[in-house]
């Protein structure tokens, strides 16, 4: 995956082996990333999703938390959960496929001025 400008960090494991974070693919675009011992993976966003942001993650990487934006067919913003089984999922979407029990009238929607172009 090639990038437009600099990628950013935002969050590290307690050893340093795992930064998650994001950066640009185009203008205005950005695809959530994952450094593991300083090689780069991208997290792209689902077909339905223009981006994703990784801004935390469980201390074995194995849980990343971020949000996806800008969708493509009306869509509302979310945070979002990825795993390597998963991949990305509305953050109240995996809590219940998990077990937690949580009221429908909870969301995990956002406002944000991320449009597709």
């Amino acid at each position: 995956m090639r990038f437009s400008s600099a990628a950013k960090a935002l969050a590290v494991n307690t050893n340093g082996s795992i930064i998650v974070g994001d950066g640009n693919i185009t203008a205005g675009r950005s695809r959530a990333l994952r450094w593991d011992n300083g090689t780069p993976a991208g997290l792209p966003a689902p077909s339905d999703y223009c981006d994703s942001t990784a801004n935390g993650l469980s201390d074995d990487g194995s849980i990343i938390v971020g949000y996806l934006a800008g969708s493509l067919i009306g869509l509302p913003n979310t945070t979002a959960i990825w795993t390597a089984q998963t991949n990305w999922m509305p953050t109240l979407d995996y809590l219940r496929q998990e077990g937690l029990s949580i009221p429908p009238f909870y969301s995990s929607r956002f406002k944000t001025n991320v449009l597709c172009r």
